[in-house]
C-alpha cells in the first residue's frame, strides 16, 4: 500500500505458489523478505530484483499436520536491515552481504518412530528484534501431533 493509504501494488509474483506463508519489510530501504514455496526469498521495495536467499525443498503436505519436512517460516528482518532470521529446523540467521545462513538453535526432535520418522519436540521461530537489534523475540513451540496419546 502506498503512502496515500489507497494505491495498491502487488509486489510479489511468484509461478506454482499456493500463497505467501509470511513476510517481513526492512525498515531501511523497504526491501521484503517472504516465504512462498517453501523459499525464503528479497525483493526490492518496488517488487524488482527478486532472489532466492535459501531453498527449503519440498516442503510438508499441508493436509497431513505430523508431517514435517522443514518447512520455512516467519522471516524477521534486523533493525539494520543486514540480517534475516527465519525458522527452519530452528532459529537461523541469514547475513545479507556475505549471503550465509546459519543455524542457531536447532529444534528438538523425539527418537524415530516405528515407521522411521520422528516428531518435534521444541520449535524456535523468530517473532520480533529490539529496537536496538540487540536481541530478538523468539517463540518457543511445542507440538502434538492429531492422533497422538
Amino acid at each position: 500500500m502506498e503512502r496515500d493509504g489507497k494505491t495498491i501494488t502487488q509486489l510479489t509474483f511468484e509461478p506454482n505458489c499456493k500463497g505467501v506463508d509470511g513476510y517481513d519489510v526492512s525498515l531501511i530501504d523497504g526491501t521484503l523478505a517472504f516465504i512462498a514455496d517453501n523459499q525464503l526469498l528479497l525483493v526490492n521495495a518496488d517488487g524488482s530484483n527478486r532472489r532466492v536467499l535459501v531453498d527449503g525443498g519440498p516442503s510438508r503436505d499441508k493436509n497431513d499436520l505430523c508431517s514435517f519436512k522443514d518447512p520455512l517460516s516467519n522471516p524477521v528482518f534486523s533493525p539494520n536491515g543486514q540480517t534475516i532470521a527465519y525458522a527452519r529446523g530452528g532459529l537461523n540467521l541469514y547475513d545479507i552481504s556475505t549471503g550465509v545462513s546459519k543455524l542457531v538453535i536447532e529444534d528438538q526432535w523425539s527418537g524415530p518412530m516405528p515407521d522411521g520418522g520422528r516428531l518435534p519436540i521444541e520449535s524456535y521461530v523468530p517473532e520480533k528484534y529490539s529496537p536496538d537489534g540487540t536481541k530478538l523475540l523468539i517463540a518457543m513451540g511445542q507440538y502434538k501431533c492429531f492422533g497422538e496419546n
